[in-house]
């Protein structure tokens, strides 16, 4: 039992975060030095260029919030606007970042702070699994800890390393490119270390500050009752979530059975990244491990909605370390601003299912704040609660952000209205 006891089916506690995500690198524009710009080019896909040019406009974002009455952004900086260079330190850009943490304080938001999402500086040769990346993310971690500490509510390390490695070290869709099953082992390990080592980093600097440990959850069903396809099952079950999430009970690093025993006390809460579910099935020689179903409704990019996955993911963390959960990314790539609102609402509902039944979840943060830069997928998908215009920047409100603003400044869940 914890403190903020829900009362009615409907209701949050009040002190219930609402709030909405965004990356550095997805939303800034023009990061010259992370992987990523080069990958576009090499790749010929879509090309980030200014993004929504946040870099310049986050005040504008930052009005965003306080529109939509959302109380907390979660927000990453770009590691490799910090360091353009190994050992060399931009304080330009240190500055920069400054200004937008300070402006977020100024308005009273609370400030969820990820240190690398996704990109990596071009200089990382092959990212994480370069021999030198957990020195490297030290030293970086330890100068935004050192220089930002006082504006940040809670810290996020590494975001989605099952992410990372499947699309970065598997499938090599995501850079480095690389689809090596070492690869796959190595980059898994390195990502857990950092975010140990960033968490004993960080809780030297300012050790009432909490640190997550951020995991997009990935649920997979089987097509058919059958041993292969329940074999599958357990295959890319244990590959994407179980060898991260047990990690913090087992004290054991991926696909390693050496302990590592920092690992149990190097976590504060959970963030939960939940978008959709996979459907597998064998059929040799393919193993089709990601798929979805022709007759259910799906997003731009291709997912199947499932809200009530959600609480599966929630009670599953739950259950191995009953530690207080965010959802730090949940949202919906549509041009029907309608959907978005149902599915808004639909996974909101599976988050007082988890409270009603006494599990402590603390926070929901919509992905994303703005319609932004979608990685492969480049700029078609929209997930955002507002519309960016691609020439002028301006940025245009969506009915869905003042629904869920609603939600939050009420703390009462209602089915959405067309007259938002």
């Amino acid at each position: 039992m914890y403190d903020n006891q829900v009362n009615k089916k409907n209701i949050f506690p009040e002190d219930f975060l609402f709030g909405a995500s965004t990356s550095s690198y997805q939303i800034e524009g023009n990061n010259f030095n992370a992987d990523w710009y080069n990958w576009e080019k090499i790749n010929n896909i879509q090309q980030c260029g200014q993004a929504c040019d946040s870099w310049n406009r986050f005040r504008d974002d930052i009005k965003l919030l306080k529109e939509f009455n959302l109380k907390s952004y979660r927000m990453s900086i770009e590691w490799s606007r910090i360091y353009p260079a190994p050992n060399t330190i931009c304080y330009k850009s240190l500055e920069h970042y400054e200004k937008i943490l300070s402006c977020l304080k100024e308005n009273k938001i609370k400030i969820f702070l990820s240190l690398q999402h996704h990109t990596l500086p071009q200089w990382l040769d092959k990212g994480w699994v370069n021999k030198d990346i957990l020195n490297f993310f030290d030293k970086y971690v330890k100068l935004i800890g050192e220089k930002f500490h006082q504006y940040v509510d809670a810290w996020l390390p590494v975001n989605e390393p099952a992410v990372n490695t499947m699309f970065g070290y598997l499938l090599a869709k995501f850079p480095p490119g690389i689809s090596s099953h070492a690869a796959v082992i190595k980059s898994a390990r390195n990502q857990i270390k950092a975010h140990c080592r960033a968490y004993q980093i960080l809780k030297q600097i300012s050790p009432e500050i909490p640190v997550g440990f951020v995991k997009q959850m990935l649920l997979f069903k089987t097509i058919r009752n059958n041993l292969l396809d329940k074999l599958l099952w357990l295959y890319n079950d244990y590959s994407f979530n179980t060898t991260y999430i047990n990690a913090f009970k087992s004290e054991r690093l991926p696909f390693s059975l050496n302990k590592l025993k920092e690992l149990k006390n190097s976590i504060d809460f959970w963030g939960i990244n939940y978008y959709t579910h996979s459907w597998v099935s064998f059929k040799f020689p393919e193993k089709r491990c990601f798929s979805y179903k022709n007759d259910i409704t799906k997003t731009q990019m291709g997912w199947e909605w499932n809200p009530e996955g959600l609480f599966t993911a929630i009670e599953r963390l739950w259950n191995i370390s009953n530690k207080p959960i965010y959802i730090t990314e949940n949202g919906l790539a549509t041009n029907d601003d309608k959907q978005r609102q149902q599915f808004i609402y639909l996974h909101l509902k599976s988050i007082l299912k988890a409270l009603n039944t006494d599990i402590n979840v603390k926070g929901y943060f919509y992905w994303s704040l703005l319609d932004n830069f979608e990685w492969e997928y480049g700029y078609t998908p929209k997930f955002g609660l507002a519309e960016v215009n691609n020439e002028s920047f301006s940025r245009e409100p969506k009915s869905s952000g003042y629904y869920l603003g609603k939600i939050a400044k009420n703390k009462e869940l209602f089915k959405p209205d067309a007259n938002i």
